[in-house]
């Protein structure tokens, strides 16, 4: 089945997934698995290959910066087709302002690349109103 949108981004417990997923109406793929192994690694790259739209959301509970390199290699490799959604605070915890400030001037490096929204809903509605 080919993927509308990815859903690239924050792990770690993070819930905006689950609270995105509640709003899209159109197909989705989720990489969040109980064992991260080669076969998963692999599924991940097809799904990312396959799919129109590369979601990167990223949260306070991010300890590593993987889904930042992610968001930049989308962003050259899908120009267009790529979706940045840092959420300043998320599931209790608050980016400090230099963290916010490195997220946003992430943003701002690939600005003309990507499309950028600060909030879940809005992201929905934009994948949403999309042709399938």
């Amino acid at each position: 089945m080919k993927h509308q949108v990815f859903l690239g981004g924050t792990c770690n417990g993070s819930t905006w997934r689950e609270a995105l997923i509640e709003m899209l109406k159109i197909p989705f793929y989720n990489p969040i698995v109980s064992d991260w192994n080669p076969e998963a690694i692999e599924e991940e790259n097809e799904q990312k290959r396959i799919s129109k739209y590369h979601l990167y959301t990223i949260t306070p509970l991010m300890t590593g910066c993987y889904s930042i390199a992610e968001l930049m290699h989308s962003a050259h490799t899908h120009s267009g087709s790529v979706i940045f959604c840092p959420l300043r605070y998320g599931d209790g915890k608050l980016f400090n302002e230099g963290q916010w400030k490195s997220i946003v001037a992430v943003g701002n490096l690939i600005d003309s690349k990507i499309r950028q929204f600060g909030e879940l809903h809005h992201v929905a509605d934009f994948l949403n109103s999309e042709p399938q």
